[in-house]
């Protein structure tokens, strides 16, 4: 597969992700809680988190989205640029090739991101969760890129 099918099919991806954690955030409802926190509740019952536990959970949760919507804004600017047409008068030429190397360090940078925090987020949990939840999340994000012909 070619770079550009292959950054096309790591984005689409990783917008797959954002959009299931977003979606899973906007589906599960818990009563009182932080937007954020609302999505997390299948993940404290899923596995038996005590709320110490959960809310650091939580925290870094809100700091992986955070880190996460800026780089799919570096993404965005970075892929901007490809879908301009042909320069005319006064405009310059683009470096294609380095706005694609920029795109893809930064979904590498994204993927690195992601599985540090699922690291961190095996790490507070019971001995006995870490290693299930690493493994499913881990699990399914390999067959999204099976699926969508992506290598890390």
């Amino acid at each position: 597969m070619s770079l550009p099918g292959r950054l096309f099919g790591f984005l689409t991806l990783t917008v797959c992700l954002f959009s299931a954690g977003v979606w899973g955030a906007r589906t599960v409802s818990a009563q009182k809680a932080v937007p954020v926190d609302r999505g997390l509740q299948w993940l404290k019952q899923q596995y038996q988190l005590d709320e110490p536990t959960f809310s650091q959970i939580a925290q870094l949760h809100r700091d992986y989205f955070s880190r996460c919507l800026e780089m799919y804004r570096g993404i965005h600017d970075a892929t901007r640029p490809l879908h301009w047409s042909p320069p005319h008068r006064g405009q310059t030429v683009i470096d294609r090739e380095a706005l694609l190397r920029q795109q893809q360090d930064l979904c590498t940078q994204c993927d690195r991101t992601t599985q540090e925090y699922l690291r961190q987020v095996a790490a507070l949990m019971p001995p006995e969760q870490g290693p299930a939840f690493l493994s499913e999340f881990t699990q399914m994000i390999e067959d999204q890129r099976r699926r969508l012909g992506v290598s890390p």
